[in-house]
């Protein structure tokens, strides 16, 4: 069978091979040692490794690469998954809100729903495809934060949003309001304004 050649027990020969465990016979001693492929089987501890083994050996390896990629793969697909289940009686009531709503403001009942299915209409994402969530929230997060920034209500902002588009818009007086996340409360407000304007008769 094939030789080999290790760093401490010197030569030796390969005489039995059964699944995953290699048997060594070494010429120095006469002792034989049980290699693990590839757990105990290291061949850095060897000068010279049978070319036949050594392919088992990387073969043997890179299944276990592939294996423990594939274990990582299906654990983060069972978190998204997690994720959107718990995620999933939001979506249908649309009701969570993310604890940086204004607590003050009281939930606009009819008007907020109304205006949360004219953005999912218009093509906007309750979530991503991670589970998180996405326009639908922030815009109606970013109305509470109008409302509480004005002392509004949502049927008032109804009636003003004319008059309080042109303060967070461009040279505004809270432009730096309407600006900020990549205009994300300005956006929300020309939403909510196109969506007052389909609404009213």
């Amino acid at each position: 069978m094939a030789a080999l050649k290790h760093k401490v027990f010197g030569t030796g020969e390969i005489v039995r091979k059964e699944a995953n465990v290699v048997t060594v016979r070494f010429e120095k001693d006469q002792s034989e040692r049980k290699f693990f492929i590839p757990d105990s089987f290291d061949p850095k501890h060897f000068v010279e490794i049978d070319a036949d083994l050594q392919n088992e050996i990387n073969a043997a390896i890179e299944a276990r690469k592939e294996a423990k990629k594939k274990e990582r793969e299906e654990r983060a697909l069972a978190k998204a998954d997690d994720e959107i289940q718990k995620a999933a009686p939001a979506a249908k009531t649309g009701k969570k809100r993310s604890s940086k709503t204004p607590a003050k403001v009281k939930m606009g009942g009819v008007l907020e729903d109304g205006f949360e299915q004219f953005l999912i209409k218009s093509g906007y994402r309750v979530y991503t495809s991670s589970g998180l969530k996405s326009t639908v929230f922030t815009y109606i997060r970013s109305i509470y934060r109008v409302l509480d920034e004005e002392g509004l209500t949502w049927q008032s902002l109804k009636t003003e949003i004319s008059n309080v588009i042109p303060i967070y818009d461009v040279g505004g007086a809270k432009e730096h309001i309407g600006s900020k996340s990549k205009c994300q409360v300005i956006n929300a407000l020309r939403r909510f304004e196109e969506f007052v304007n389909n609404s009213t008769p």
